[in-house]
């Protein structure tokens, strides 16, 4: 599994907030990075919303449902409950440990009128980006930035630890940063898996072009 670079900030965030929510679009690698995150340091449970077990316990108990499930607590497809998020308000007011939750939500989960109004004050936001250049080279940032403005073909040659790397600048451009897509082995199955992904897309979304972006 590749490292994503906002994990770091997400463990720091983790250490001083009560609450860290990620968001992004669908298939971005929210789920997986949230479940990258569970060590001996920070043994979370995770749940997801996705499952209609989970979902229904949320839906019809949200502090009951908190109660059964302690914290350290990753909850993922949070947006599927809005009722969840001032369960978890309540629970921070009476506690503002850190750590003690992590939620993962759709892109425009930060419209919500729930959202704004429960964890204003309480939450750390982090936005999940499709894999950047650098992660799918294992380049740390600082490194790639610095080995793209110093290499004299950026698309043929970049500065690495120890030797150079090169890299198919067409290939990684057509690849894109959905994971499914740029770790797909054969041309085909990225074409196969870009269309599916336009196609139920724009059948789950809502109707609003606001809501898409």
């Amino acid at each position: 599994m590749l490292r994503r670079h906002l994990q770091g900030l997400v463990l720091e965030s983790l250490a001083d907030f009560p609450v860290v929510l990620i968001t992004g679009a669908r298939q971005v690698g929210k789920s997986t990075l949230a479940q990258a995150l569970i060590t001996a340091k920070w043994p979370a449970t995770y749940l997801t919303l996705d499952n209609r077990t989970v979902l229904d316990a949320a839906l019809t108990d949200p502090d009951g449902f908190l109660a059964a499930n302690p914290v350290p607590l990753i909850i993922d497809e949070v947006q599927r409950a809005p009722d969840l998020l001032r369960a978890i308000k309540r629970r921070v007011d009476g506690d503002r440990k850190s750590g003690q939750f992590l939620l993962t939500g759709s892109a425009n989960l930060m419209t919500l009128r729930t959202v704004s109004e429960s964890l204003a004050g309480r939450v750390a936001l982090h936005r999940l980006f499709p894999f950047s250049l650098g992660e799918r080279l294992g380049r740390n940032p600082a490194s790639f930035l610095l080995g793209l403005f110093d290499a004299d073909t950026p698309s043929r040659r970049l500065k690495g630890k120890s030797q150079p790397l090169h890299f198919d600048l067409a290939d990684a451009i057509l690849r894109g940063g959905y994971p499914p897509a740029s770790l797909a082995r054969a041309p085909a199955s990225r074409r196969r898996w870009f269309d599916s992904y336009r196609q139920t897309y724009w059948l789950i979304s809502p109707v609003s072009w606001d809501d898409r972006i």
